[in-house]
């Protein structure tokens, strides 16, 4: 059984049976409220407006209930006029009844029907608000996840190409540091005197130039080419 869809078609019948009833409550009352006002000197048209200034008023007040719940405000003076109203429909109802126990329980029962049946559709309505900003959340929620996994991802995929860049740079530094390594005994004697006989003939050799011939790197011959060509020059010590 789905039961999702099973709790909402059970909401949305009892929705209409509650409004039913209400409706049927609220003519009930309304016909035996507009027959005392007509039979108390309201007998013109001002016998069916006055009802609506206590029925349709214990609408209003209980909206206000639902609105002021949903807002998460207090309901305190609301609440006392759903009170207030029902009571004076109820008493209204009594008056206008048979002086008969039965006839006064008779009367009770549709005031008091339009208020717990109303009261009743205000609470199922909070109920659906409240798992609709449930669900809202859950939402939000999961969005955010899906938000910070992508985040997660992205930063895996940045320290995964900062790792090898972080690897790559340890391969040059172990590359100078051995060629700052073979700088110290690649300058032997023998490559010395080399050097200097091919400086010798040719003075304007340019100093990579000069390593290769030397079978060397570029940067030994120009290193050789400078210490040669000073003053003082005579290659390592």
């Amino acid at each position: 059984m789905d039961t999702p869809k099973t709790n909402k078609f059970i909401s949305r019948l009892t929705a209409v049976l509650v409004f039913a009833l209400a409706v049927g409550a609220f003519v009930l009352s309304y016909a035996a409220l507009r027959d005392l006002a007509a039979h108390n000197g309201l007998n013109d048209w001002r016998a069916y407006i006055w009802p609506l200034m206590l029925d349709a008023a214990l609408v209003v007040c209980s909206l206000a209930v639902l609105r002021a719940n949903l807002q998460s405000e207090r309901a305190v003076y609301p609440w006392f006029l759903v009170g207030l109203y029902t009571l004076a429909t109820i008493a209204f109802n009594v008056a206008h009844a048979p002086t008969n126990t039965m006839g006064r329980l008779v009367a009770v029962v549709a005031p008091l029907s339009l208020f717990l049946s109303f009261e009743l559709f205000v609470s199922m309505l909070r109920s659906e608000v409240k798992h609709y900003n449930a669900l809202r959340a859950l939402q939000d929620i999961q969005h955010r996840v899906n938000d910070l996994q992508g985040q997660q991802a992205a930063l895996r995929e940045s320290l995964t190409a900062l790792g090898v860049k972080r690897g790559e740079l340890q391969d040059e530094i172990k590359a100078l540091r051995k060629e700052k390594q073979g700088l110290s005994f690649e300058i032997t004697q023998e490559t010395v005197d080399r050097a200097k006989a091919i400086l010798a003939e040719r003075p304007a050799i340019d100093g990579s130039e000069l390593g290769r011939m030397l079978g060397r790197s570029d940067s030994l011959g120009r290193r050789l080419k400078k210490v040669l060509a000073s003053p003082n020059g005579s290659g390592p010590k």
